[in-house]
């Protein structure tokens, strides 16, 4: 059911008039850009944290702009306790969410129960913006289409801004006129968007909406895939008949992504005989055949084009490529322009990001945190270099994914051409699932220890695959952390 909320410039107008709170729930990065925003224009704002003050500071993601935005008068809460929260919500006229807070959290049944409207910090700042927006979801691709398609309008003269699960904060992204209706913001918009920022969406339409894929991540969050889908299907069901929605066409889960569609849909996917006159962007991608094409089939005709020479390499990634060109399609660039972009762009830091300059190739693929994500990445590799050895490192803090697809797809290959090594909390779970399928797994307690075992093996004909399936909070900070510690380590194992 979709919440009924008041018009948000009139409910910002009243809480200055009245000299009432904004409340930010959640002191992340996205938290701390939307107190800045607000304070700057002239409100008063409370920022609420469940750490204690001490961990708080310990963790914090920005401490010069928290103690800057302490000294112009942000009203601090520290681990509230639910009795607090009456006395806390007295004067908040709305409340913007972080998106790490869980919806049905006491504090946000207590919003409820007082009638306090409240917006996620990423659509608070669409509606306010006035911008044109593209925004992708899905669970694997989504930060490289979006930076693929930042690229490809900036490389098409229309000035474009990344923000929301990728690049800035939304709220960084705005001026405070903007919170008072004097301007619209003039750039372009393109938005990375996860479960846990679209699960409260209840107003915003998106021009072009982008679906990837979908494959188990966040149930600890969701409970059931069926509400992880739900979750991203709220950005489709809020658009309009004149907006339109990029749907992958190979989505296992297609029938139930279209009985949420109200745009305009174009689809994108891999070529298929039936595909050769549907309207859509469909790529041929044959490796050891030497074929890697895409076509743009509109009722104006047919349009192929070679990609080989793309700097994004994999199955995977002609996905992302195709998303992107649906995107170009639909605003008008050239298509020339559109596959200058889409080739020329370079892989992402820690996702199939290539650290070696030849043989042994060496591959980090740490935003790899869900099974799906490695079996897609292994299965990549597999198919562009299908004599070489795979080494690949699995490991961190399980999610409780089942393996068997990651397994299923080992069993595919001649015996030990993949060598799976293990590391960290998931290690004995990895070792008892693939064991039972008769897979052998190395362990090792740390990471570097993995690292250190796997580049012994290494010969002229390997593949070093650290993609490790899991989240890397038993050991490091966040997956972009342990990515940059296994490349130096890595390198430097090599040189000596």
């Amino acid at each position: 059911m979709v919440r009924k909320r008041p018009d948000l410039r009139t409910l910002l107008f009243q809480a200055k008039e009245r000299d009432s709170y904004v409340l930010v729930v959640g002191l992340g990065l996205s938290g701390l850009s939307a107190c800045q925003l607000f304070i700057s224009a002239g409100f008063r704002v409370i920022g609420l944290e469940d750490l204690r003050r001490d961990e708080f500071v310990e963790k914090c993601v920005d401490l010069k702009s928290f103690y800057e935005l302490e000294k112009k008068g942000l009203k601090l809460v520290f681990s509230p306790v639910v009795n607090d929260y009456p006395t806390i919500l007295d004067q908040v006229a709305l409340a913007v969410l972080s998106p790490g807070i869980n919806l049905k959290s006491p504090l946000l049944s207590a919003l409820r129960q007082l009638d306090i409207p409240y917006w996620g910090e990423l659509e608070l700042g669409l509606l306010l913006s006035g911008a044109k927006s593209v925004v992708v979801t899905g669970t694997n691709g989504k930060s490289t289409t979006t930076s693929l398609i930042a690229n490809l309008l900036s490389m098409a003269g229309m000035p474009a801004r990344l923000c929301g699960n990728i690049g800035l904060p939304i709220s960084e992204v705005l001026q405070p006129q903007q919170l008072d209706g004097e301007s619209m913001l003039k750039d372009f918009l393109v938005v990375e968007a996860s479960s846990y920022q679209l699960e409260s969406f209840a107003d915003y339409e998106a021009d072009i909406a982008v679906f990837m894929n979908l494959s188990n991540n966040h149930l600890a969050r969701h409970g059931t895939e069926e509400e992880y889908l739900k979750a991203k299907l709220k950005l489709f069901e809020l658009q309009s008949s004149c907006a339109y929605s990029v749907i992958n066409a190979d989505e296992p889960c297609l029938d139930q992504i279209k009985s949420s569609l109200r745009g305009r849909v174009v689809y994108f996917g891999e070529l298929l005989a039936s595909r050769e006159k549907h309207p859509g962007v469909w790529f041929d991608y044959r490796p050891s055949e030497g074929i890697d094409r895409l076509l743009l089939v509109s009722d104006a005709g047919c349009f192929e084009t070679n990609i080989s020479g793309a700097e994004l390499k994999g199955r995977h990634n002609r996905y992302n490529i195709a998303a992107a060109v649906c995107v170009g399609e639909i605003l008008n660039i050239p298509v020339d322009t559109t596959i200058k972009a889409v080739t020329a762009f370079k892989p992402l830091s820690h996702r199939m990001e290539l650290v070696s300059t030849g043989w042994p190739l060496i591959i980090n693929d740490s935003k790899a945190t869900t099974v799906e994500a490695t079996r897609v990445a292994l299965s990549s590799i597999l198919e562009a270099y299908p004599d070489a050895n795979v080494l690949l490192l699995l490991g961190g803090l399980s999610k409780g994914s089942s393996w068997q697809p990651l397994i299923n797809l080992i069993q595919l290959v001649p015996e030990d051409q993949v060598k799976v090594v293990a590391f960290g909390s998931a290690a004995p779970e990895i070792h008892e699932s693939f064991l039972e399928e008769m897979i052998e797994v190395e362990v090792f307690s740390e990471m570097q220890s993995a690292v250190r075992h796997a580049v012994n093996l290494l010969d002229k004909k390997s593949v070093l695959l650290f993609s490790p399936a899991c989240a890397s909070f038993d050991q490091f900070t966040d997956f972009e952390q342990r990515g940059n510690v296994f490349k130096s380590l890595v390198i430097r194992l090599i040189e000596h």
